[in-house]
């Protein structure tokens, strides 16, 4: 018996760790005329889905969340979010942002080590050839 109290001690310490390293944020942008969204980041998966909403949504869920800094602003030309890993710690955290904006929003994409899914677009998709040099798949329902 006394084991299994070891045993049930040692995990609820292991899910509050887990629980302190994990963290969930999200942020929420007015746009009420069209602008641009930029976003950098490093070691992400970013989900970008539109939608008919003025504003933009953006959901950060931070692996290892001691590891991160995250600033972000708003002016008149855009929305600006930038999650950049501390040195030492930061090596071992991860984060994925779920973004959520209008058809309308121009983005900019600053991405290290990262991976992007769009979802719900109409249109056109330019992506520069230097980006494309690195490495890009393009992922259809097929695959």
């Amino acid at each position: 018996m006394q084991r299994l109290n070891t045993v049930w001690q040692i995990a609820s310490a292991a899910s509050s760790v887990r629980d302190i390293a994990q963290q969930a944020k999200t942020y929420y942008f007015p746009v009420p005329e069209p602008l641009t969204f930029y976003l950098r980041a490093e070691a992400a998966e970013v989900i970008l889905t539109r939608w008919q909403r003025p504003m933009i949504e953006v959901r950060a869920s931070l692996q290892g969340a001691f590891g991160w800094r995250i600033a972000t602003d708003q002016d008149e030309a855009g929305v600006y979010v930038a999650a950049a890993r501390r040195m030492v710690v930061g090596g071992f955290s991860s984060a994925k942002f779920d973004v959520y904006l209008p058809h309308n929003t121009h983005l900019v994409f600053n991405l290290q080590e990262s991976s992007v899914m769009l979802r719900h677009i109409n249109g056109l998709v330019e992506i520069p050839q230097a980006a494309a040099d690195e490495s890009l798949y393009i992922l259809t329902d097929d695959s």
